[in-house]
């Protein structure tokens, strides 16, 4: 007799956790990149006031 109900090798819990944490993930990456680019002026008002050192044209 064969059993009816087929039981996955991966719980659905973990395939869940994946998913979550691949979404938390790609909300992560996104909040740096508006960040990085100054995307967003809420995001950017808080490194408004830093000091930019450009090293470009110092001889080494």
């Amino acid at each position: 007799m064969s059993n009816s109900r087929e039981t996955s090798s991966i719980p659905v819990t973990v395939n869940m956790s994946v998913i979550a944490l691949v979404v938390f993930l790609c909300g992560v990456l996104y909040f740096f990149g508006q960040a990085m680019s100054g995307g967003t002026a809420e995001i950017s008002k808080s490194v408004a006031g830093a000091q930019i050192i450009d090293t470009r044209d110092v001889a080494n």
